[in-house]
């Protein structure tokens, strides 16, 4: 069994893989939370501060998701690619154990939080979600033009442990009326190869300067998913998390969510790869569903709020021909 890091055992550990020196009692450590892949801590000595990352075997959601913890070097690898593409929007990674499966990254700066916070408050920067698109759109450019490879298959087995089975098949056991369109998604997905996708592009994976700064700094985190595949997963990942806030939403806000969104795809165009609307339009609607029913499910949504959201992915799944990229979180 692998060692598992802890509060009290990370500094001993930094100091074993030669990344301080310093005494365990100058530091400062503690576990992040938010994410359900990982265990995460934040380390200060005094002088430098660290990010740990250690895959976690068992992922922390009510239902039983397991996946392999070799994964955090897929994730390392990553980081190593957006480090050479868009060196401003990635941590570096100063170290990767494959012993213990961990890796260890520069910490963001202290006043930097995730974006998924200002959205739940209603707080929608139209300006960031524009920059996220074209930030996307030339990882996806860029890496579709490199030879670069992912440990130890591209990143398809994750892809398909974290996103296609606990997604759309979950989705498809769950909602049987709609399998055949869920299907028929994950199919089209599962054999493109065309670039670096992210896999987990979403707002709590966006760190970011406070809202006063002028156009904002901001990483894109959490790469464990990473693979080589479709470009229009990661623009429906995205889209399906501002959908979901944009149920929450009041009525006065949510004329910002759309706008955000209309923002993020056509800035995505100006560097991106070409997609298509129906194949986007039914991503979206799937990933939606899979949030209410399937293995990892929103918990910010009232029931009511959770039966609009499932109302709102069905339409985008089943009627795509009414998909406008205009209003790319509603059907027209």
């Amino acid at each position: 069994m692998l060692m598992m890091l802890a509060v009290t055992s990370v500094p001993s550990y930094l100091r074993s893989r030669g990344l301080s020196a310093i005494s365990d009692g100058a530091w400062s450590v503690h576990q992040l939370t938010g994410g359900v892949s990982g265990a995460v801590y934040s380390a200060f000595d005094g002088d430098k501060r660290f990010v740990v990352k250690q895959s976690l075997e068992k992922l922390a959601v009510e239902d039983d998701w397991t996946a392999p913890r070799e994964r955090i070097l897929n994730e390392a690898r990553v980081l190593d690619i957006l480090g050479d593409v868009v060196p401003t929007h990635s941590p570096v990674v100063l170290d990767v154990d494959a012993d213990t499966l961990t890796i260890t990254m520069e910490h963001a700066p202290l006043d930097w939080g995730d974006w998924k916070g200002e959205l739940l408050d209603g707080h929608v920067d139209v300006a960031l979600t524009g920059n996220l698109g074209r930030a996307l759109g030339a990882i996806h450019t860029a890496t579709s033009k490199m030879t670069w490879q992912l440990p130890p298959d591209d990143g398809a087995a994750g892809f398909l442990e974290l996103r296609i089975e606990p997604f759309h098949y979950t989705l498809a056991e769950r909602l049987p009326a709609y399998a055949d369109q869920v299907s028929q998604v994950a199919d089209r997905v599962l054999p493109r190869q065309d670039c670096l996708v992210h896999g987990d592009f979403s707002p709590k994976n966006i760190l970011v300067a406070p809202r006063q700064s002028e156009n904002r700094p901001f990483w894109i985190i959490d790469d464990e998913v990473g693979h080589r595949g479709d470009p229009t997963f990661d623009l429906a990942f995205f889209l399906s998390h501002l959908a979901l806030k944009r149920v929450r939403a009041t009525s006065d806000i949510k004329p910002f969510f759309d706008e955000a969104a209309a923002r993020f795809l056509v800035e995505y165009e100006v560097t991106g790869l070409p997609f298509g609307r129906q194949d986007l339009s039914e991503q979206i609607g799937c990933l939606v569903l899979s949030r209410i029913v399937g293995r990892s499910q929103v918990r910010y949504l009232t029931e009511a709020e959770r039966q609009t959201a499932q109302d709102v992915g069905v339409a985008l799944l089943t009627r795509s021909d009414e998909y406008t990229l205009d209003a790319p979180l509603t059907t027209a």
